[in-house]
């Protein structure tokens, strides 16, 4: 858990070291777990510390629950290369704002996904 108050070099150093490791981390690039709808805008430093570590992001969307009961499901991107997508957006490496901004991007068709009105399952194509 990171405390975002008191969040510094060091915290910032010990989540690329652990990146670099292989450990897998979760992350809220909205600075916080989201409860109202939709997706809201994404904070720079997850693409910040994915490339200072060398790690591709996951995009990942937690479809909400239905009710107490219900099940608790995922919808999972392709990982994202943060060079290579600065390469593509024609953008520098170091405009974090971009990466992030099209990160949002991709997670939000991943709600699409997840959110399917029709209440039918995407199938492997995502339709």
């Amino acid at each position: 858990e990171i405390d975002r108050e008191r969040f510094g070099l060091a915290t910032f150093r010990e989540i690329v070291g652990r990146m670099k490791s292989g450990q897998l981390l979760g992350m809220f690039p909205e600075g916080h777990i989201n409860r109202g709808d939709g997706v809201g805008e994404f904070k720079s430093g997850v693409v910040m510390m994915a490339q200072k570590a060398g790690v591709p992001v996951v995009p990942i969307y937690i479809v909400r629950r239905k009710g107490f009961f219900g099940r608790l499901k995922f919808v999972i991107g392709e990982p994202i290369d943060v060079d290579k997508t600065a390469e593509e957006l024609g953008v520098s490496k170091k405009d974090y704002d971009a990466i992030a901004a099209y990160l949002r991007e991709k997670e939000n068709e991943l709600l699409e996904l997840g959110e399917n009105k029709k209440g039918k399952k995407a199938g492997k194509d995502g339709k």
